[in-house]
């Protein structure tokens, strides 16, 4: 996952088919997610071929103002609001990887892979705003 030719670290990224498989694979600071496959008790790298519709996800985090120990001492409901306030501030950010990626029924990304595996790029390049 790259915007042109820059990479883009932490982006989760699903590629989603007719089964109980899941394929995902977090990227590294190269951009490069390297895919593995989980089915029940399975787990192999790589991704079955076959023709999948992929998803992307990295959503903006905000800087917490109060402290992991000062949340957990916060009554249940004050806990709460304190997370709906923190969640209001990330979407408010400027997000790296357009939240229509995200989407399953909304995402424009597909992807093939063959029996002999291979690369499929995804450049978010002027699409932030999608």
């Amino acid at each position: 996952v790259v915007d042109g030719s820059t990479p883009i670290a932490d982006v989760q990224v699903f590629f989603i088919y007719d089964g109980n498989a899941v394929v995902a694979g977090t990227t590294d600071a190269k951009g490069v997610a390297t895919m593995q496959t989980t089915l029940q008790n399975y787990t192999e790298k790589g991704a079955p071929a076959g023709e999948y519709r992929v998803t992307c996800t990295k959503d903006p985090l905000a800087e917490h103002w109060k402290t992991p120990e000062e949340i957990s001492k916060m009554p249940l409901g004050e806990q709460m609001e304190y997370q709906k306030e923190w969640q209001a501030k990330c979407d408010e950010l400027p997000r790296e990887i357009p939240i229509i990626w995200k989407n399953f029924d909304k995402t424009p990304l597909t992807a093939e892979v063959t029996t002999q595996g291979g690369e499929v790029v995804f450049d978010v390049e002027g699409r932030a705003e999608e």
